[in-house]
């Protein structure tokens, strides 16, 4: 049987990414009679966004390559529920990543090919989150749950990208392994924003994707003709916080996407539908309507943007919460919006930026109706509060239902209740304040105060007082309050020649948790913090 499981784990993987060097990519572009005729459809691929090609591949022979090596060390504290409420574990470790990117489009030839992976991507040293300790059935690949050398594919070597483009008058043809992103991350996130001064990504979606797109009215004299594009593609999602195709899960993807796109504006709506059986045999059919929008300014000496994104899923799963264990086929239906804008007084390098948003949670899990809106684990808010602490207060709700003393049999898909860092049942503002060049030094300190729409209640104690909601420190009037955090970072870049640059970074965050957390006689939970440090190396 291990010879069976190594096969799989192996030779399915390689046998994917050999047929999909092979594969022959075809593109797009739409462009006039004239002068552009010269530059071939180039100047249409550098139109196209992150949104439906996933990541666009930039022209010249080798004109975007990085290989980047980043270690960072943690520290932070969990913590106990119930009777050990006033427990502080701390943990301590050692990580490490190296990320080599290689786009090869040679000039004047329609064909471009990108080639992307992580390595040694994992823990060196130390104690791991006990979240990503236990069934590989939650794990989402955005979370440390390995050592750096474990493993094979997925693992000591994680594929990001493998595929090939070609562009033709009509369109862009786009396909093989690819990164999936959209708008600001909510429902789709390739994991490689590199912009953010607290938090870091892990992972990320990827698909084995083929794609078509188009400018539609490029050859019509609208004013639109050279902005709006419209991309269609199918996917077999190779890893994403749902689905993992080494793991044994099989999920397939439609995406249809409609967007206008500027040098200092978008606008788009993304439609995906998703069919998806588990490798223990749970099931999901979900289709997601997604709209995104970002836009810039630049007047006298500030510069500001605002992006914003709202999206809603509807569909049925057999995975079940568990209160609905009885239940063999639930609906969905659940929405989350983000909202993010900044401002920077350029002469000073002062800065405001404001995260906000809202995930939305279920109120009542007893019904055939899950309401609960999860964002994905990439899209990162703050640093300890949805990243470690609630992260750790649903990994006790997954103990106590999985308690071979509580049920003989735990529930199908009870390993979906299991979050690795994506906002739900949440709405969140996070004001920032940053002072610096994000090129040299850069500094901020950020604020993020969080409720739950629904009461935050731990589903066993719950059932057990007869359907009355129970928190999970025993609290039987459950509040809303998730607590108040308080991040600082700083971060230090500098280049070493031509090719090679470094970066240092440090973040500080700590949270104390709100009144959803008190026990039963009404005392608080204490404070939780954490702290990193990291070191990278760029070139």
């Amino acid at each position: 049987m291990r010879e069976v499981d190594a096969l799989r784990a192996y030779a399915l993987p390689a046998l994917l990414l050999a047929c999909m060097t092979c594969a022959p990519q075809l593109a797009w572009g739409q462009q006039e009679e004239d002068t552009r005729q010269d530059e071939g459809t180039r100047w249409l691929t550098d139109r196209l966004p992150d949104a439906t090609q996933a990541e666009p591949v930039p022209p010249g022979p080798l004109d975007e390559s990085l290989v980047e090596l980043r270690v960072w060390g943690e520290s932070f504290s969990l913590p106990g529920f119930g009777e050990e409420i006033a427990q502080d574990t701390r943990y301590r470790s050692v990580s490490s990543r190296l990320r080599a990117r290689f786009d090869f489009a040679p000039d004047k030839n329609p064909l471009a090919t990108r080639l992307e992976a992580d390595f040694l991507a994992g823990r060196i040293t130390g104690a791991i989150d006990p979240v990503n300790e236990g069934p590989q059935e939650f794990s989402t690949g955005t979370r440390v749950s390995t050592r750096a050398w474990e493993g094979g594919v997925g693992s000591v070597v994680d594929p990001r990208a493998l595929s090939v483009s070609y562009e033709s008058p009509v369109g862009l043809v786009s396909a093989g392994l690819q990164t999936s992103t959209w708008g600001l991350g909510l429902l789709a996130n390739a994991g490689d924003r590199d912009d953010l001064l607290f938090n870091q990504q892990f992972g990320g979606d990827r698909v084995v994707r083929a794609l078509f797109a188009t400018l539609p009215f490029a050859a019509t004299s609208l004013p639109w003709r050279e902005t709006l594009f419209v991309a269609v593609g199918g996917d077999v999602v190779w890893r994403d916080e749902n689905a993992s195709l080494l793991r044994g899960d099989r999920a397939y993807q439609g995406v249809v996407s409609v967007f206008k796109q500027q040098e200092d504006r978008f606008a788009g709506v993304y439609v995906v539908a998703r069919t998806q059986e588990d490798e223990g045999g749970t099931t999901l059919d979900v289709v997601g309507a997604d709209v995104a929008t970002t836009r810039e300014w630049s007047w006298a000496r500030w510069d500001a943007e605002l992006g914003g994104e709202a999206a809603t899923l509807r569909g049925r799963t057999t995975r079940a919460l568990p209160t609905t264990a009885g239940r063999s086929d639930l609906r969905i239906k659940s929405i989350g919006a983000a909202l993010e804008g900044a401002i920077t007084h350029r002469p000073s390098d002062i800065g405001a930026r404001l995260m906000a948003g809202y995930a939305s949670g279920d109120a009542d899990v007893d019904d055939d109706t899950q309401y609960r809106f999860r964002f994905d684990p990439n899209y990162k808010v703050g640093l300890v509060l949805f990243d470690h602490y609630l992260p750790a207060v649903t990994r006790s709700f997954y103990d106590d239902v999985n308690d071979p003393g509580s049920a003989a049999q735990p529930p199908r898909g009870i390993e979906q209740i299991v979050s690795e860092g994506g906002v739900e049942n949440a709405v969140y503002i996070n004001p920032q304040l940053t002072f610096g060049d994000p090129d040299e030094l850069l500094m901020g300190v950020g604020l993020l105060r969080a409720w739950s729409p629904a009461q935050l209640a731990d589903p066993r104690k719950s059932l057990e007082q007869g359907g009355t909601p129970t928190g999970v420190n025993g609290q039987k009037d459950v509040a809303r309050d998730l607590g108040l955090e308080v991040d600082v970072a700083a971060q230090y870049r500098r280049a070493l020649g031509e090719r090679l640059s470094i970066e240092v970074k440090a973040e500080f965050g700590i949270l104390l948790p709100g009144e959803a957390f008190d026990n039963a006689q009404g005392e608080a939970a204490g404070a939780h913090s954490l702290l990193r440090g990291r070191a990278s190396l760029i070139w």
